[in-house]
C-alpha cells in the first residue's frame, strides 16, 4: 500500500510540476449515426521535448492506441459517438505522463421530425390530391 501511495504521489507531482498541457477541440458528427466528427489535440507552448507519444483510448470507438506526435497538433478525423469519452495521455521521454485531456463525441443535432398535412385525391385516377 505505501509503495502504491508513494508511486501515486510522483505521478501527481509529475502533472503539477508540468509546463506543458493539452487540449481538445471536437466537431460533432453532423447527424446522429454519421461518423463524421474530429478532434483535434493540441499542446501549449510548454510543451518542447518532442516527439511525444499520445495514447488515445476510445472505448470501443477508433482512434484507440498510441500516436507519435512531432508537432504541436494532430487531428483524428471520421470520430464516432461511442457513448464514452476519449481519454488522451500525452508522454514525453519518461514513463511518467506529461499531461491529459478527456473529450467526448456526440451523437450529432437530433433529427427533426417534419409534418405534413395532404388532402387526398377524390377517386384513384383523379390527381387532385395535396401534400
Amino acid at each position: 500500500m505505501k509503495q502504491f501511495l508513494l508511486a501515486l504521489l510522483i505521478l501527481s507531482a509529475g502533472f503539477l510540476k508540468s509546463q506543458c498541457s493539452m487540449t481538445a477541440s471536437v466537431t460533432q458528427p453532423s447527424c446522429p449515426g454519421n461518423c463524421d466528427g474530429s478532434a483535434t489535440i493540441s499542446l501549449s507552448t510548454g510543451c518542447t521535448a518532442f516527439p511525444y507519444n499520445l495514447v488515445i483510448n476510445g472505448g470501443s470507438c477508433t482512434p484507440t492506441g498510441t500516436f507519435v506526435m512531432n508537432t504541436s497538433s494532430i487531428t483524428f478525423s471520421n470520430l464516432c459517438n461511442c457513448g464514452s469519452p476519449y481519454s488522451a495521455v500525452l508522454y514525453g521521454a519518461s514513463p511518467f505522463p506529461v499531461a491529459f485531456t478527456n473529450f467526448l463525441v456526440n451523437a450529432g443535432p437530433p433529427v427533426t421530425n417534419a409534418q405534413f398535412n395532404n388532402t387526398p385525391a377524390t377517386c384513384s385516377a383523379c390527381c387532385n390530391g395535396t401534400i
